[in-house]
């Protein structure tokens, strides 16, 4: 429904006081309603949040550990933290803190405890965040663990294999496997955007099969004949 028109149907309840209405949204989407109706601001009384700072960040995610410890018999060590915020910041940027690092532990946590048994007790380590973290990119683990190393002449041989004819568009895709296994790409940009231009329209399905089938949550790809 466009929140536009629901808020048309709902502005005179809450205009004559019949109705209070507590709400959240992103900066982005306040900004534009109040573009469209100015009135908002006198209706509502609005409260921005700044994004919490690290050492809050840290003390939240201390306190999530401390109550893992109690209620899920699961030891969360302080690097595992820091290593956890690390591959949120690079890989679930998407996600405001602390958003995406809380999912992240949660679900390594959930690893945890069933490696740990009924009644029994476990400590969270790095594969359990590779793990939880594969599942909410859909990135495979060689790419993600900086503990495994990617062998990029075999991922450069495998795209080859199936794409022929193409070196130049297999060293872009290459090359931005490189930097993300580094870690140096930019969390808050795009992994990578990549149009692919000819005039051989099977080939170009044919590169977002095989980049989806190489890397499981592919770069961004686009195609456009010439």
């Amino acid at each position: 429904m466009n929140p536009i028109g629901l808020l048309e149907m709902i502005l005179p309840a809450i205009e004559s006081g019949s109705m209070l209405l507590l709400a959240e949204t992103r900066p982005e989407a306040l900004d534009r309603v109040l573009a469209e109706r100015p009135e908002i601001s006198r209706l509502f009384e609005i409260v921005r949040l700044a994004p919490p700072s690290d050492g809050e960040i840290q003390g939240l995610l201390e306190a999530w550990a401390g109550r893992s410890r109690e209620t899920r018999r699961v030891e969360v060590p302080r690097d595992v933290l820091r290593e956890a915020a690390a591959l949120a910041r690079q890989y679930l940027s998407a996600h405001v803190a602390p958003g995406g690092v809380l999912r992240l532990l949660e679900g390594a946590l959930e690893d945890a405890v069933l490696r740990a048994g009924p009644g029994g007790s476990a400590a969270l380590g790095m594969d359990d965040l590779v793990s939880a973290l594969a599942r909410l990119t859909g990135l495979p683990r060689d790419l993600l663990d900086e503990r495994r190393a990617l062998d990029l002449e075999a991922v450069r041989r495998r795209f080859e294999a199936r794409v022929i004819g193409q070196p130049e568009a297999v060293g872009c895709l290459v090359d931005r496997l490189a930097l993300l296994k580094a870690g140096i790409t930019d969390p808050a940009r795009p992994t990578g955007v990549f149009l692919f231009a000819g005039p051989s329209a099977p080939a170009r399905p044919s590169w977002r099969r095989r980049s989806r089938s190489t890397c499981s949550a592919p770069p961004t790809v686009s195609s456009a004949s010439t």
